[in-house]
């Protein structure tokens, strides 16, 4: 996770509670916008663990568990990670708490490990650079400012009517505002096909 909930409230000066559920849904969505949007997923080590057959995944209560290999050696609880070479899973996530043989992970849905499937999963340690929580926080901002707006305008010409809220001049064709998009253009790899 490039911030967390406190984080965010930090730089955006909010104190109340009220938008919470809000903040930590838009904190996991505008994550992964972010990190499309730069074509990276900021890892920092090579690759910590590589498994086969001896990996199992408890999805109920969202825990990977290794037969032969240690997690506590490079990881630890809060760190970000990135997951590649699951079926259904490759992504960035957050470490919950781990011991020895068990890594319990944040906001993992439906992780998903078939034992006849022999591909290789690997897992690596991610750093963000400190000028995401900005953006990221700049993100929610807007859409708090957004989810907020009462003003909803339309235009008729002719027979032909349109409705649409009054969204900010400064807008991006990404649809964030200029300052988001000048943060995030300084991580951004071109993708070479």
């Amino acid at each position: 996770m490039i911030a967390s909930l406190a984080e965010i409230k930090s730089i955006l000066q909010i104190s109340d509670t009220s938008k919470d559920d809000f903040i930590n849904a838009q904190i996991q969505n505008y994550t992964e916008t972010i990190l499309d949007y730069c074509n990276q997923r900021f890892i920092v080590k090579s690759k910590v663990y590589e498994f086969h057959s001896d990996l199992s995944v408890d999805v109920d209560n969202s825990k990977v568990v290794s037969e032969s290999e240690s997690f506590g050696q490079y990881l630890k609880q809060g760190m970000s990670i990135y997951i590649q070479g699951s079926r259904f899973n490759d992504g960035n996530y957050t470490i919950k708490t781990l011991s020895n043989s068990e890594l319990v992970i944040e906001d993992i849905e439906e992780f998903i490990y078939d034992e006849d499937y022999k591909d290789l999963i690997s897992i690596f340690i991610v750093k963000y650079p400190k000028a995401l929580k900005k953006a990221l926080a700049y993100m929610i901002n807007e859409a708090i400012e957004l989810d907020n707006m009462q003003g909803v305008k339309s235009e008729r010409l002719d027979d032909y009517s349109v409705v649409y809220a009054d969204v900010k001049a400064n807008t991006s064709s990404f649809g964030f505002s200029t300052k988001v998009t000048d943060i995030l253009k300084q991580y951004k790899v071109n993708r070479v096909w």
